[in-house]
């Protein structure tokens, strides 16, 4: 839940609803812990539209290799979000990255608090009502990784 709700935001934001959600996890990747959370999982995300999507996470790797984001695979070619860090297009003619030039985080911050203060949301991408979808998602995710099996959104 916590380390992927941002990416459940934005695979519906973009994609739309989602119908079916199923989880798998493992919890012994990390020797000689007492986590009692899993330590990599991989959810599989069936939307309203037919696009599908696999959301990955994992709390295991000490190399550094760290990474959240979105990929998108179409028929010409691939677009890859490296969450905050880059927007890479991938065809077979070329690859091209843009990089913010902003501090994306900062914005955010900046507009939710703008929000508090004013109490004016309207510049919030992600109201409420939008962000408790999110977690509904995100609860049905936890609970297949708990029964093992897929939950179908209604």
């Amino acid at each position: 839940m916590e380390q992927t709700t941002h990416e459940f935001d934005m695979t519906r934001y973009l994609f739309g609803e989602v119908k079916t959600v199923y989880a798998v996890a493992r919890y012994d990747l990390i020797p000689d812990t007492d986590y009692d959370i899993e330590e990599a999982s991989a959810v599989s995300l069936q939307f309203e539209s037919g696009i599908f999507g696999i959301m990955f996470s994992a709390c295991f790797t000490t190399n550094g290799m760290r990474r959240s984001g979105l990929d998108i695979f179409c028929e010409d070619g691939s677009l890859e979000y490296h969450l905050r860090r880059a927007l890479v297009l991938t065809t077979a003619d070329e690859k091209t990255t843009w990089h913010p030039e902003n501090n994306c985080t900062i914005d955010m911050d900046s507009t939710f608090i703008n929000a508090v203060r004013t109490g004016d949301g309207s510049a919030i991408r992600s109201p409420y009502a939008d962000a408790a979808k999110t977690a509904i998602l995100s609860i049905a995710a936890n609970e297949s990784l708990e029964t093992g099996l897929p939950i179908h959104m209604g």
